[in-house]
């Protein structure tokens, strides 16, 4: 198993960690750290600026993705800090059989990518 970058956004430390442990707290003031996706660069704690700007970028990110998937957004949406497109795909599109739905899922994909570029 490879480690995952575990961050306390209170003291701000970071530790690296076996990926299969949850709820990881910070050896310094005991709170649980966050885990961090394992493509992304973590700033360094001591540049302010960049550190806040990621914190407040990747928790929006997370955010939107919750809402996404609790049907709360109705429309496609590209994620830049973390490099993911999420396409919507209406929900009457959805109910043929799996293979349709990955059919229509794929197109509806790469017409966002196209109307992206």
């Amino acid at each position: 198993m490879s480690n995952r970058t575990f961050a306390c956004l209170h003291c701000r430390k970071l530790q690296r960690k076996p990926a299969v442990t949850h709820g990881i707290p910070c050896p310094h003031c005991g709170r649980e750290c966050l885990c961090v996706h394992w493509k992304l660069h973590v700033p360094a704690p001591r540049k302010k600026r960049k550190w806040d700007k990621f914190w407040q970028q990747y928790l929006l990110e997370l955010r939107l993705i919750e809402q996404f998937r609790a049907g709360l957004i109705r429309h496609s949406m590209y994620l830049p800090l973390l490099n993911q497109f999420w396409p919507y795909v209406p929900k009457k599109a959805l109910r043929k059989s799996e293979r349709d739905s990955d059919r229509q899922w794929r197109r509806a994909k790469l017409a966002g990518r196209r109307a992206l570029s």
